[in-house]
């Protein structure tokens, strides 16, 4: 609150009317009250008071002015102090702090006079409002704490200096930057702006007494501060004048850049870095606008790829005819389909490696090119298309080479008689030919399985064709432990297919530094090879035999002539009746059935001689069966299929005969319980890896449902005298295998225990 002020005046009363002055006060627009000093009661307040206040028009009569203040420290003994001096002066005013009756705070100046000294006696009461004045006032001062605050802690130095220089005002800031050591408070009055800083460095001095001659200036400058430390300061000096254009003082700004000046520095340190990079790169770059579709930046590379001299002036529109962008073979490439292209259409990274730059020399140069979208100016849609290229033509032409010499090598692999299979040092197969895929039947998910189970799941077994291979075994896994296998049978059992017989070549492989890095395995399908050997074997076999019962059946018939001869001429020169005749005949009959088997061992040595003739096998097959069918017992039929009439070939009508009943009678003797015999005649080629291969062959099939044989029985099936049955003579099938290879022919006969046996007979056709 503001403090009593007293005015004298010559006379403490003024004499007049109550009821006129009364009158006055209710008709006045002005503050004004009747006041009662001696019982400190409102006797009546105007309107306008009411209002202000925020009563309604005659609440204030008969209230204290102590109930219409705000409380505070000394309120209560300053309107007792007001009312005495007002009653000793005859007047007085007083600052209070009223109160609406909202609570809102309403300063006033209360001026009192004495008007009457009846009883009681009376003053006038004139009210002053100075609450928009406090206000203004109130503010002014935040303010002014708010621009001290922020004087005080601006992260600018701030100083105020008068005309002579002396410091007026100086902040925190501006005392750190220079390293001065005074407190703010001890440097107003007490310090020169310029004898005191140290600015001794050329050209400072003067910039600052350009600021006294009444210029702004701005500048930057390299300040020494204590010790060997400099600091970049940049200042800015506005001179203060008076109302006459004299320089009355100066403020000047200083700020720190120090680290801004370090770090443009380090940016132009890194701007240069990046620009000999760019520069330097062995890969071209070219940045292009998007929407003016023209190279604005490119490095040397692009221009050394391109055989331009200045990249960036060729226009953007123009990419294929300006660059010289062909394809592989020579062709324009189509500018849509070019990566920038792309990244301007999509917005999305694109990646060619198939594009040819025909350079102004006629060079061509195949480069790969990566090209993505850029933003420079931030936006949200890119801006800028930056294109990548890279010289691939060596790596393509070492690519070219690579994939030529894998094609080679692979058709060299595919081309190859024997199946080759590598695996890696685990064990995983890596590589196989077609011929090892074939000969194994793998499918591509079989290469997976592990070497423990390649026995079980490949059926591999050892050259007994019994005993499965353990792992240790196997040839592929042993070369895997560095060992060397040369030449090793072994036979290949799947379930469902025939028995396979192999020879297996297998060795570790290793790199350069003899790292064992695998193992490759060759393997030989030498099945058929075994089966033509063991076929051979069995000719050679067959052939001594016959060369043997040849000979015998020769030397036995000279014995059975001079016998059968002799008993002749006795049979003759006996009677009829004689006792001896029968004896001689019985020698006779035993001769000629010595003949007639010698003839048999002759037909198989194939010493006998033939008649062949041109005819149709059909037809002497279906002469033959009335023959065979009378020799049929119960439960027997024969079933006949005959082939086409074109099956003429060069036969003996009465051998083949003899062939067909031979395999009939065996065909019976094979089926006691009953059933059929097949017969078929037909034309097929020659069997495979044999004489008639290719050949086109007149056929004979002779089919029983009867016991079948097993595999020792069929090695001796054509020798002579080699029979199952207890009274056979063994000569049926041997007369049959002599006949037929007399007539050129080939034989192949097909059985298994308890499915019958299929006898198959190729007579070669005439050419």
């Amino acid at each position: 609150m503001e403090g009593l002020h007293t005015a004298s005046n010559s006379s403490r009363t003024v004499g007049v009317d109550l009821n006129s002055l009364e009158a006055v006060v209710r008709a006045s627009q002005t503050l004004m009250a009747i006041y009662e000093p001696g019982t400190g009661v409102l006797r009546l307040a105007n309107d306008p008071l009411s209002v202000l206040l925020g009563y309604k028009p005659g609440q204030l009569a008969g209230l204290l002015i102590e109930e219409l203040v705000q409380d505070g420290p000394g309120v209560v003994n300053r309107l007792r102090l007001w009312r005495q001096q007002l009653s000793q002066t005859g007047t007085q005013q007083v600052e209070l702090r009223f109160r609406h009756q909202s609570g809102e705070p309403i300063w006033m100046e209360m001026q009192g006079t004495m008007m009457t000294a009846g009883v009681p006696p009376t003053a006038l009461l004139v009210f002053h409002d100075l609450t928009a004045q406090k206000e203004t006032h109130e503010t002014l001062a935040e303010r002014e704490v708010e621009l001290r605050e922020l004087f005080d802690s601006a992260p600018v130095g701030f100083v105020h200096a008068d005309a002579g220089g002396m410091i007026r005002a100086i902040n925190a800031a501006y005392i750190e930057i220079f390293q001065l050591q005074v407190e703010p408070e001890a440097a107003i009055g007490q310090m020169s702006l310029l004898d005191n800083m140290q600015f001794h460095q050329a050209g400072i001095q003067h910039y600052f007494w350009k600021i006294y001659s009444g210029k702004r200036v701005a500048f930057d400058a390299r300040v020494r501060l204590a010790g060997t430390r400099f600091a970049h300061v940049q200042f800015r000096g506005t001179p203060l004048l008076d109302d006459a254009g004299q320089v009355k003082g100066v403020i000047v700004i200083a700020q720190d850049v120090t680290g801004r000046r370090q770090n443009e520095l380090e940016l132009r340190r890194m701007a240069a870095q990046f620009e000999s990079l760019f520069e330097n790169l062995p890969v071209g770059i070219l940045f292009v606008d998007r929407y003016q579709q023209v190279p604005i930046l490119a490095n040397k590379a692009a221009a050394e790829l391109t055989g331009q001299k200045n990249l960036v002036a060729a226009p953007g529109a123009t990419y294929v005819r300006s660059y010289g962008l062909e394809r592989e073979d020579g062709s324009e490439y189509p500018e849509l389909q070019l990566p920038i292209r792309q990244v301007e259409k999509s917005g999305k990274r694109s990646h060619v490696d198939d594009l040819v730059i025909r350079r102004v020399d006629g060079s061509r140069v195949q480069v790969e090119v990566w090209a993505a979208p850029v933003n420079r100016w931030g936006s949200p849609e890119f801006d800028t298309i930056v294109a990548l290229f890279q010289d691939v033509t060596q790596r393509k032409e070492a690519e070219r080479a690579l994939v030529a010499e894998q094609q080679f090598g692979r058709a060299l692999l595919e081309n190859l008689s024997e199946g080759v299979v590598v695996c890696d040092q685990k064990g995983r197969l890596v590589l196989l030919n077609s011929k090892h895929e074939k000969f194994f039947g793998l499918q591509p998910r079989e290469y997976q399985v592990v070497p423990e189970q390649w026995a079980e799941y490949y059926g591999l077994y050892l050259a007994d064709g019994k005993t499965m291979m353990a792992l240790e075994q196997v040839p592929l896994w042993r070369a895997l432990q560095g060992e060397t296998i040369m030449g090793e049978e072994m036979v290949l059992r799947r379930a469902g297919e025939s028995p396979r017989r192999v020879l297996i070549n297998a060795t570790p492989f290793r790199g350069s530094n003899g790292e064992l890095l695998g193992a490759v395995c060759i393997d030989y399908d030498i099945t058929e090879r075994v089966q033509e050997q063991e076929q051979w074997y069995r000719m050679e076999k067959m052939q001594s035999i016959a060369r043997l019962a040849a000979g015998v059946a020769h030397e036995f018939n000279n014995l059975l002539v001079t016998v059968l001869g002799n008993a002749s001429l006795i049979h003759a020169e006996l009677p009829a009746n004689h006792e001896w005749r029968p004896l001689v005949e019985a020698v006779m009959n035993s001769a000629e059935r010595g003949a007639a088997m010698t003839r048999q061992l002759l037909t198989y040595a194939r010493s006998g001689p033939i008649a062949p003739r041109r005819l149709s096998l059909r037809t002497v097959v279906a002469n033959c069966l009335p023959l065979c069918r009378s020799i049929l017992t119960r439960n027997l039929a024969i079933d006949f299929t005959a082939g086409p009439a074109e099956d003429q070939a060069e036969i003996d009508p009465s051998q083949v005969q003899q062939i067909l009943l031979n395999l009939v009678q065996n065909a019976i003797e094979a089926m006691p319980h009953g059933g059929h015999i097949r017969i078929d005649t037909f034309l097929e080629n020659g069997p495979e890896n044999t004489r008639l291969a290719g050949r086109s062959c007149a056929c004979l099939l002779v089919a029983d449902q009867g016991e079948g044989m097993d595999p020792k029985v069929m090695d001796h099936l054509f020798e002579p005298f080699f029979s199952t049955r207890q009274f056979g003579r063994g000569m049926g099938l041997a007369s049959v295998h002599g006949i037929v290879q007399n007539h050129g022919g080939e034989i192949r006969v097909q059985s298994r225990p308890g499915q019958g046996t299929t006898v198959l007979i190729y007579i070669p056709r005439p050419s």
